[in-house]
């Protein structure tokens, strides 16, 4: 929980009634179809079905996660919202007033303050799920950053779901807080104009539940460049996930939820590192998940008195990196998840390193380097390996290169190499006797080497 977010109150009869609101209000229940009540994993259990589409690759930046519990400043949301949301920035008539021009309105029940409501349909998936967070949560917080921070008027709220080829699309949505029009969203990744600042991630709890949730603020660090790890486990496919998805939008803070659980984190000035909150739960108050929200916005305003990104050090070339990274394209199959043991919290679920190291087997690699699809590589397990596109070298030229970087050869002989001449320096038996691409079959024996991008992106471990 947000415990390091201090709770003392200003009594009600002398705070404005939108400070009262923010205080009070709590998320009502999201009610959920027959159809998935089952699927919902016991309290305390994962759901072993978060199947994210991502996995190791060496343009993620991302290397170490920081739990924030006690780094925050003296003055944590609720006290914010004491500093900010007063008489003369919220008048008491914008309480419960629809603003025609722009639809905004308090939109979450609290007793006589706001009393109406219309979204209650039972959600049973994940775009009904992402529903009930936009309306209430969503739309309130919408109206509060509105009326408080007039300077924010440019910003609101825009959804944003997978492109339509993305294997991720039934398990993931978000919205965006920002200047950009709904014209433009009708992907996740062709929309670049504008300033965004926020990302809210959605997933339906019977994909990510609350275990899930502590799972994946509790993830210390994040191995993309491991060239022997070949999957993440779950709470790491979505750090992936988040980190790929803010860096498209150019957006460094971030929330997570389920609906029921909401974490709230960031993303350092290289992208090298991210900041993350403990779970929020949705009934919870001193703050409300509205007094958290409104305080994560401000920040990202860079509002004084919010929280700030510390600033740790990274590589230069790093910073801007949103400015001109480009993302691989997704895989064009689903990838393989291997199956559960465990159910419980404290156990990780099936994507642990045993079982899915990235080294392959010496007659594996011909054809693999043949497998080659518009920058897609893969082995003949039905696994992808790195999805940068590779440049286009000559296949025995990069052996030859494998063979001198291992010791194989020396630099002279790897450059006299030529389509079949690969050999050992004592002219003994052929290891790299690696003959044109069209001719090579799984007979070629290699010796131990590493596969590593000819362009610098491409990573991943061999083995004879």
């Amino acid at each position: 929980m947000l415990s390091a977010w201090s709770t003392t109150r200003t009594p009600d009869h002398e705070e404005p009634v939108l400070r009262t609101y923010l205080r009070k209000a709590t998320l009502p229940p999201m009610a959920l179809a027959a159809t998935v009540q089952a699927r919902v994993p016991p309290k305390g259990h994962k759901s072993h079905a978060n199947h994210l589409q991502t996995q190791p690759d060496g343009f993620r930046k991302l290397k170490n996660m920081y739990f924030l519990y006690h780094e925050f400043p003296s003055i944590g949301p609720s006290e914010f919202a004491d500093r900010y949301v007063t008489s003369e920035t919220a008048p008491e008539e914008h309480i419960d007033i629809q603003d025609f021009a722009t639809g905004d309105r308090l939109s979450i029940p609290c007793g006589r303050m706001v009393s109406w409501t219309v979204m209650g349909l039972p959600a049973d998936d994940v775009c009904r799920v992402h529903d009930y967070a936009n309306y209430y949560p969503l739309r309130s917080l919408q109206r509060v950053m509105h009326v408080a921070f007039p300077q924010t008027a440019p910003f609101r709220f825009r959804d944003v779901q997978e492109p339509a080829e993305s294997f991720d699309r039934d398990l993931i949505r978000y919205s965006i807080w920002t200047t950009r029009s709904r014209r433009l969203h009708k992907s996740s990744t062709t929309d670049i104009e504008g300033e965004t600042l926020v990302t809210v991630v959605v997933q339906p709890p019977w994909i990510l539940s609350s275990a899930d949730l502590r799972s994946f603020a509790e993830c210390p660090s994040l191995q993309n460049d491991d060239p022997y790890k070949r999957k993440f486990r779950s709470n790491e496919r979505l750090w992936a996930k988040v980190w790929d998805i803010c860096l498209t939008h150019k957006s460094r803070f971030f929330v997570v939820t389920n609906y029921t659980g909401w974490v709230f984190g960031a993303f350092s000035q290289g992208w090298t590192t991210g900041f993350v909150t403990g779970e929020q739960r949705a009934g919870q108050t001193g703050p409300t998940v509205l007094e958290a929200l409104v305080y994560w916005l401000a920040s990202a305003h860079g509002i004084e008195g919010a929280w700030r990104i510390p600033e740790i050090p990274e590589r230069a070339d790093y910073i801007g990196l949103e400015s001109f990274a480009i993302l691989p394209q997704p895989p064009k199959r689903p990838l393989s998840v291997l199956p559960s043991e465990s159910s419980s919290e404290s156990n990780d679920d099936a994507h642990s390193d045993a079982g899915s190291d990235s080294t392959i087997d010496a007659a594996e690699v011909a054809e693999m380097l043949l497998n080659e699809s518009d920058g897609v590589y893969s082995d003949n397990t039905g696994g992808t390996l790195r999805t940068f596109p590779f440049e286009a070298i000559p296949t025995h030229e990069r052996v030859a290169a494998w063979a001198q970087r291992m010791g194989q050869i020396s630099v002279a002989q790897a450059a006299q190499m030529r389509p079949g001449s690969i050999s050992l320096p004592d002219g003994s038996s052929p290891v790299f006797g690696m003959p044109e691409p069209s001719q090579c079959s799984s007979s070629v024996v290699l010796g131990r080497a590493e596969l590593t991008s000819q362009g610098g992106w491409m990573v991943s471990g061999v083995r004879g």
